[in-house]
């Protein structure tokens, strides 16, 4: 398959390589579903077309709520605040602990 070019949206958000990467991670999880449930012709390049046009096509906003698409995950955004939270509770009971 050609390499898909970078929509607009994303260009100096993010690198080519990088959407690539995550374009190829993203058809192949579609493939293995696909293939777990039978479907032995799934193939890798009919999923990164669709994935591709799809985001080119969203132009960045949700289809849903029309907001901007995040880039980071929202569950990486709720394991991050709950990393830095952690750390704090930690550094206030070591200082409650030891003075």
């Amino acid at each position: 398959m050609r390499k898909c070019d970078l929509p607009e949206f994303l260009k100096g958000v993010v690198s080519e390589a990088k959407y690539e990467r995550w374009l190829h991670r993203k058809a192949m999880a579609h493939v293995r579903r696909d293939r777990k449930w039978g479907n032995g012709s799934a193939g890798n390049d009919n999923y990164k077309l669709a994935i591709h046009e799809a985001v080119r096509d969203s132009k960045g906003l949700d289809t849903y709520t029309r907001e901007a698409i995040g880039l980071v995950s929202d569950k990486h955004i709720r394991q991050r605040r709950l990393q830095q939270r952690s750390k704090r509770l930690q550094e206030t009971v070591r200082l409650a602990a030891y003075g």
